[in-house]
């Protein structure tokens, strides 16, 4: 829709565009103003440096050639139930609020992705996405390498991502909201993530899969069996990082220094299973750093 918020000659918004329990403000009358005087957009009337509608139909000239424009990406509840408007909670004597021209635009089916105890999922949507608009997630990445045995990735909740695009979600466990969009520009060409929106049967050895192991906790780790993958989920394919040769991936839970732990070389058989960087496990550890239970340790 199109419509303004003016506030005197200060650049504060109390007017609130919302569809349902989604909200957001509108823009400001400041917003659009330009330096020089045009009457033939009705851009009018100095406002504390720029020239702004003033009347309705001043109003109405702006929105014609364009100005004043608002979005709001919202979800419809299974009820079909849709209230649309503007409203205003606080205000002064010098305040107006002009608004018209409400356009409604269906961009598909909401996305839903139930977010494990875990923290983590992949997910992939024959839509194109808003992640910025989600709700239940902290973040969003598509995944562009490996470094070691830790993912090497990027955030994408700022945005939207094309149809198709494999994603590495982050949140609370429950269900995470993410609406559809018509389309998105989004460059993901970098993305290693190869997404599925059926159930697809990966072939031994052929790729990396997010699992939770007893032993290292939850990662990427190679399938060395035939594994299903299940639809609306992604993958990693062998070799997606140059080498094919780590056994497993991890993320955040051994990024950086933070949590290195120091044991005496002759205390790793009773702390499980120990891989090198590289993600191959390793029988008799020496002196260094190692991967063990999801946590990096180093053996004096």
């Amino acid at each position: 829709m199109q419509g303004f918020y003016r506030n005197g000659t200060t650049d504060d918004r109390n007017a609130i565009l919302y569809a349902n329990s989604f909200e957001t403000l509108l823009v400001s009358i400041r917003t659009s103003g330009v330096e020089t005087a045009d009457t033939e957009k009705g851009l009018t009337t100095n406002n504390n440096g720029v020239y702004v509608p003033n009347t309705q139909e001043e109003a109405a000239k702006a929105f014609n050639n364009g100005y004043y424009n608002n979005e709001l990406y919202f979800v419809v509840g299974e009820d079909g139930a849709l209230r649309v408007g503007v409203k205003k909670t606080v205000g002064n004597t010098s305040d107006w609020a002009v608004f018209d021209n409400f356009q409604l635009a269906y961009y598909g089916e909401t996305a839903t992705k139930t977010i494990t105890a875990a923290g983590w999922a992949t997910y992939c949507s024959p839509y194109a996405l808003d992640l910025e608009h989600a709700t239940g997630l902290t973040d969003a990445y598509i995944v562009t390498g490996g470094d070691g045995s830790v993912l090497a990735k990027t955030s994408v909740k700022g945005g939207t991502v094309p149809a198709n695009t494999g994603l590495l979600l982050k949140g609370d466990a429950g269900t995470a909201t993410i609406p559809a969009v018509a389309n998105s520009s989004t460059d993901v060409s970098a993305n290693k993530l190869v997404g599925k929106t059926e159930s697809y049967v990966l072939a031994a050895n052929g790729g990396y899969v997010l699992m939770n192991d007893a032993t290292n906790g939850l990662g990427f780790y190679k399938n060395n069996k035939a594994f299903t993958v299940g639809a609306n989920t992604a993958y990693l394919p062998a070799g997606f990082d140059g080498t094919g040769a780590p056994v497993f991936y991890l993320f955040d839970a051994i990024g950086g220094t933070t949590g290195i732990e120091a044991v005496n070389g002759s205390e790793f058989t009773a702390n499980g299973e120990y891989y090198n960087l590289a993600g191959q496990r390793v029988a008799q550890p020496t002196k260094g750093l190692y991967i063990v239970n999801g946590k990096k340790v180093v053996v004096k």
